[in-house]
């Protein structure tokens, strides 16, 4: 072949020059339902349009009985044995789609495509990338040309896997070349934003087939390598991670589908595929799987310095600054660690943290302005109970009130579940507050071990006080990755006595757990929800949540039929959404900002004008004493009702 990217195109006889969508074959599989991981709704519009695009002659022109869709495979064999049988039938270029999640085995970093029962960590549960290049190898011996375009997860790390497998092979060699494109590097995730249609590549990748692009206005053939170009500028522009392409032999420049008219106003529908066995001699293998991630994130350019601050996906919040400066940081020989809760103190601006490890305890904390955090641990108060003996052992602390007066502490633990008041000079335990029946450990009550009374908060008079469950009771709603969950409203006053008056039910996004709560009077909380997955990283959204309809389910079963009980709720910010500032993760995260917050606190209104009706809102991850994990604040202005 001759002639390169901006060379003349081949004439329409020139067939050996084409991927010629006469003799070739498509496989499109998508994954969008799962039961462990969150769903992914873009995915069958995905599939929907990229067959529309491949069937329509304007653009490729595969006939319908050389089309194969796959949906949501539950096995291994579903996945390849279409794959199969469109190779039987293929004689020039076999296209392979694939859309849904993408892993990485935490053994070797392999990448393995989702199927609906994947698993993180259960890498028997999908398809590894290295399987799906062993079955499009078996029909190596007749092909002559091979383009594979990856676009998931971390799908750039398939680049040197597969040029370091074929230099020792040889099998580069025995083909006229090969083409690699993924859609993003080897250490980045691909995105599904919220709200789109499609998948963040595959919205983009579609955009090159269907729409005309000025600077190839005059060719009649686009080929892999202008794609390629167009998708990379777009997905760029939109601070979406950027794709990569490996080229041999000059398969990019190949004409592969027809430049679109401006003046084409949509693609027709096309009939029924049609799957049938046949004979193939194979003379390109091409390869497209869209393996993407369910969060959301803000991504910036290379060279580009990404911002500290500002908005949070919506005007209603923006971001002020992170620290690390906790993290791992010594005090009196101890590292700081395990932080679930927060509680400012108005008296002296300081802000008191509690850790969820042993030995029980409460770190006062300076946290220096809100626009460029310095916190420093200034002292911390051991636990004591009411004999004097130290909360040593399975003390579990999650939630924490600083009652009006400055002098006492509420905590909520988890380890035995309990409401526990203590004496903030001394750490003397007081007393406590009681717990519903149900709240309590079996055989007592239907509360999860470890997964209980996570949550605490109060009005800023006291009058109210709050308690909220990480996971469901025993018997109630935990269907499809939503829990649902209790809140316990209390009245009294500080320091004093607290009795329960209203119990609320509330639903929690799929794969997500309640792990904070703050008051912001009688009727309206904001409500922390986290979820975590291996290799995706966490998902940490703040809802505003109204319990001023919210029936009293105290008594009363929480789950089918109670529907119409769960309180309303609003989403306020997810913090994928926010800058990224100068901040770095550890482990891999939708955006490098998001850690594994468990702690919040409502402040003061921020300095400065243009923060008028706000109020100053802090944040505080868990690091679970992990190296790989970080101990972040964050400081962020947020309009509440």
């Amino acid at each position: 072949m001759t002639g390169g990217r901006n060379g003349p195109p081949p004439a329409d006889g020139a067939r050996d020059h084409r991927l010629d969508p006469a003799r070739s074959a498509c496989v499109l599989i998508g994954v969008g339902d799962y039961t462990d991981l969150p769903p992914l709704k873009s995915v069958s519009h995905n599939l929907d349009a990229l067959e529309r695009a491949l069937a329509d002659e304007a653009v490729w022109g595969v006939p319908e009985d050389r089309r194969w869709v796959v949906r949501n495979p539950r096995t291994q064999w579903q996945m390849i044995k279409p794959i199969q049988e469109a190779a039987e039938k293929a004689e020039d270029t076999l296209l392979v789609y694939y859309a849904g999640h993408g892993l990485l085995d935490s053994g070797d970093d392999a990448l393995h495509l989702t199927l609906t029962v994947s698993q993180p960590g259960e890498p028997t549960l999908a398809l590894s990338y290295e399987e799906l290049r062993r079955t499009l190898g078996d029909v190596r011996s007749s092909v002559r040309r091979r383009v594979v375009i990856l676009d998931c997860c971390y799908s750039g790390q398939v680049l040197d896997r597969m040029s370091a497998r074929e230099a020792v092979s040889g099998r580069i060699t025995r083909i006229d070349g090969s083409y690699i494109m993924t859609s993003t590097a080897g250490n980045r995730r691909a995105m599904a934003p919220r709200g789109s249609k499609y998948t963040a590549f595959t919205g983009e990748f579609l955009k090159a087939l269907t729409e005309s692009d000025a600077r190839f206005e005059r060719e009649k053939w686009l080929t892999l390598d202008q794609i390629y170009q167009v998708v990379r500028e777009s997905l760029l522009a939109k601070g979406l991670p950027e794709p990569q392409q490996q080229s041999r032999n000059g398969v990019g420049d190949l004409p592969f589908v027809r430049n679109p008219l401006r003046q084409r106003s949509g693609l027709a529908e096309p009939p029924p595929y049609w799957t049938g066995r046949k004979r193939l001699l194979a003379s390109a293998v091409l390869l497209v799987v869209a393996a993407t991630s369910a969060a959301g994130g803000v991504w910036w350019p290379p060279g580009q310095e990404p911002p500290t601050s500002g908005p949070c996906g919506t005007e209603d919040v923006s971001l002020l600054s992170t620290s690390d400066d906790l993290d791992e940081a010594p005090l009196h020989g101890e590292q700081i660690e395990g932080l679930s809760a927060l509680a400012l103190d108005g008296t002296s601006g300081d802000a008191l943290a509690l850790p969820d490890d042993d030995p029980g305890r409460i770190y006062r904390l300076s946290l220096g302005p809100a626009a460029g955090l310095e916190p420093r641990a200034r002292r911390v108060q051991g636990l004591y109970r009411e004999d004097g003996t130290r909360y040593s052992h399975g003390f579990d602390g999650e939630g924490l009130v600083l009652e009006k007066g400055g002098k006492t502490v509420l905590v909520s633990t988890e380890g035995s579940p309990a409401i526990r008041r203590f004496d903030l000079k001394t750490g003397r335990e007081l007393g406590r507050v009681p717990l519903p029946e149900l709240f309590r450990l079996p055989p007592a009550g239907q509360a999860q071990r470890s997964r209980n009374v996570e949550s605490l908060t109060a009005t800023d008079d006291g009058r109210h006080l709050f308690v909220g469950l990480e996971a469901p009771l025993a018997g109630d709603d935990d269907k499809h990755g939503r829990a649902g969950l209790r809140i316990q409203r209390y009245e009294g006053t500080p320091g004093g006595s607290y009795r329960p008056d209203h119990q609320y039910a509330y639903e929690t996004e799929e794969g997500m757990y309640l792990s904070e709560l703050v008051a912001l009077d009688g009727e309206h909380l904001l409500a922390l929800e986290r979820g975590g997955l291996v290799g995706l990283g966490n998902s940490i959204h703040v809802y505003r949540v109204d319990l001023s309809d919210a029936d009293d389910v105290a008594g009363g079963g929480v789950g089918e039929g109670s529907a119409d009980a769960y309180t309303e709720k609003e989403l306020l910010f997810d913090l994928a959404a926010c800058p990224p500032g100068r901040v770095k993760s550890k482990r891999p995260q939708p955006n490098d900002i998001v850690e594994n917050v468990e702690g919040m606190a409502v402040g003061p209104p921020p300095k400065g004008e243009e923060h008028r009706g706000r109020r100053l809102l802090y944040l505080v991850s868990d690091d679970n004493g992990q190296h790989d994990r970080r101990t972040r604040l964050y400081a962020l202005s947020v309009r509440l009702p």
